[in-house]
């Protein structure tokens, strides 16, 4: 039996959305309200605004390839769990949190976290997120370089997505931009 390292749990599907809704998804959040990123502490559920931050807004049904962009998730989903990994112990999910898109601008950074979100499902989804999904919208900015447990680095393309467990073995963060704005998403399957 193969030996699993926790990177074998991270799957980059490159070009797995077309240029021209990534294009236009930058083109119409570019004229949204944006918000500073935040984090929830753990321990007391407090939001937590940090410098140097993101900023962030959520999509609506107002955006043109929303239905598309759900689907190409769905299908990255599935290709993760029922491809990828064969799992015979997570046989599918119940679906997927609402898109947050994220912007960084010069000098902005996403700092080391995890995915362990407890206040994500609440209401009638409770519970905590199983997968993360991330998607990257552009290419023309530098800097920026998505890490994983401190040196494990991925390059992004535009259309790129990548799946990964939202648990604690799985920290990451986004190092500063240097030039230009990176757009990107993130959503959480449960």
């Amino acid at each position: 039996m193969k030996k699993e390292k926790l990177v074998d749990y991270i799957l980059h599907l490159k070009n797995w959305i077309p240029k021209k809704i990534t294009k236009t998804v930058i083109k119409e959040i570019s004229k949204k309200t944006w918000e500073p990123h935040f984090h929830v502490h753990d321990r007391t559920l407090k939001k937590v605004i940090k410098k140097k931050e993101l900023e962030i807004c959520y999509s609506d049904e107002s955006l043109t390839y929303n239905k598309e962009l759900d689907g190409l998730i769905w299908k990255a989903l599935e290709k993760y769990i029922l491809i990828e990994h064969k799992n015979k112990y997570h046989s599918g999910w119940a679906g997927f949190s609402l898109i947050k898109f994220n912007r960084y601008s010069k000098g902005q950074i996403m700092t080391k976290h995890i995915d362990h979100i407890k206040s994500l499902f609440e209401g009638e989804r409770r519970g905590n997120p199983t997968l993360s999904i991330i998607g990257a919208l552009n290419n023309n900015y530098t800097g920026g370089e998505l890490i994983f447990f401190d040196n494990y680095k991925i390059t992004l393309k535009e259309g790129d997505i990548i799946l990964f467990p939202s648990n604690f073995l799985y920290p990451h963060k986004v190092k500063p931009v240097t030039k230009g704005k990176r757009y990107s998403f993130v959503s959480w399957s449960w």
